[in-house]
């Protein structure tokens, strides 16, 4: 209840505020806008889970923590990778989401992993994929 209250206060502001961030500051405004509004929509639901004792301290920290690390080992691979990717904009683009989701995905699975395989999203996502996997070669299967 309160997740969607916190919610629809986060997108009700963004509303309110993008053509006035828009005519000041342009897409850069917006961007940071956007970041901003989504560091304190995070910082709101953190409390509330801690407050609420559904979730430690330590493990909002971990949580956070692989984010910011693998969000950084991104940005930097995709940094790195820019000189030589082509010329045109769509497949530099293109080429910059492939680079940037890969590196995005191996570091937070190896740093969930690192951090002990912690009851997480990773391992909800990660039993997710296992459980379409085998249920996909099942109906492979079956059909044949």
């Amino acid at each position: 209840k309160t997740n969607a209250m916190l919610s629809w206060v986060y997108a009700l502001a963004v509303l309110v505020a993008i053509y006035p961030v828009y005519t000041w500051a342009g897409l850069v405004g917006l961007a940071w806008m956007y970041n901003a509004g989504g560091l304190l929509f995070a910082l709101a639901l953190a409390t509330m889970l801690k407050r609420r004792r559904i979730i430690s301290g330590w493990r909002l920290v971990a949580g956070l923590l692989r984010v910011l690390v693998a969000v950084s080992i991104m940005y930097g691979s995709v940094d790195f990778m820019a000189p030589f990717l082509p010329e045109n904009l769509m497949l530099a683009l293109l080429g910059k989401v492939a680079v940037g989701a890969t590196v995005y995905a191996l570091s937070i699975y190896l740093l969930w992993k690192l951090f002990g395989q912690p009851d997480s999203i990773e391992a909800v996502l990660l039993n997710l994929g296992q459980e379409t996997l085998h249920r996909t070669l099942a109906r492979r299967a079956s059909r044949a």
